[in-house]
């Protein structure tokens, strides 16, 4: 939510009815995400959570229609807190565009491990969400596209890069890098150490193939294609 010890802490019970909807409304996200990490989202009501909220049902009902509203509020201000993390992040990594990739692969694992690492409830609420909701997954990688897009093509400008299509090679980044991006989906049983040491290496080799060239294109529908490789490296006439 706006900061790891505010999206946790307990909700009180004073004021609530002098303040804003939009304080009433963060105020039920911080009751509910705490019931939603402490006892699940399958096991929590709207009215376990009208309870915490020292609130009737009826009134709760008010502010979002439906526990899956609450879930996706919830889902939407944290993967939007990780991006303005991430942006920060990246610019902060330096002048290079290759500091800026590190900088972007890096802390896009780190932010959401630590976001997540010892919150299992949590992470089956964001399944949950992503399962009823899979526009919302796209909306979070459309926007790292954009950046990583950004961070490639400024590559090129410096002259570090080879790359007819920086938004396509953005694509293949994306493609390569998923198991650090969701290692609690693809991994949920590694540490952090380790996927670092392996995020180095993927690191490595997808600086190698920037500095070498990437001939990939997007087609009409979006789909990435390589550039046909010469008559002579073919297998047929």
């Amino acid at each position: 939510m706006r900061s790891a010890a505010r999206a946790m802490r307990k909700p009180n019970g004073g004021g609530r009815q002098d303040v804003s909807q939009k304080a009433a409304r963060d105020f039920i996200l911080d009751a509910a995400i705490s019931r939603f990490a402490h006892y699940g989202y399958a096991k929590t009501t709207m009215t376990d959570i009208a309870s915490a909220c020292q609130m009737s049902p009826g009134n709760l009902y008010r502010y979002f229609e439906s526990k899956l509203e609450i879930a996706v509020t919830i889902v939407r201000e944290l993967t939007g807190e990780n991006f303005r993390k991430l942006e920060e992040h990246v610019q902060r990594a330096g002048s290079s565009a290759k500091d800026q990739l590190r900088s972007f692969l890096f802390e896009n694992l780190r932010l959401t491990f630590q976001q997540l690492g010892n919150k299992p409830r949590l992470i089956e609420m964001g399944h949950y969400v992503v399962r009823h909701r899979p526009e919302m997954r796209l909306e979070e990688l459309e926007g790292e596209h954009r950046l990583l897009s950004r961070i490639l093509a400024r590559g090129c400008e410096e002259g570090v890069f080879r790359l007819d299509c920086p938004e396509s090679a953005a694509h293949i980044i994306q493609c390569a890098a998923v198991r650090f991006h969701y290692p609690h989906l693809t991994t949920p049983h590694a540490d952090l150490a380790q996927l670092e040491a392996e995020l180095e290496g993927l690191c490595d080799l997808i600086l190698s193939g920037l500095e070498a060239g990437c001939r990939a294109q997007i087609d009409s529908r979006g789909h990435v294609f390589p550039e046909p490789p010469p008559r002579s490296h073919r297998n047929f006439p």
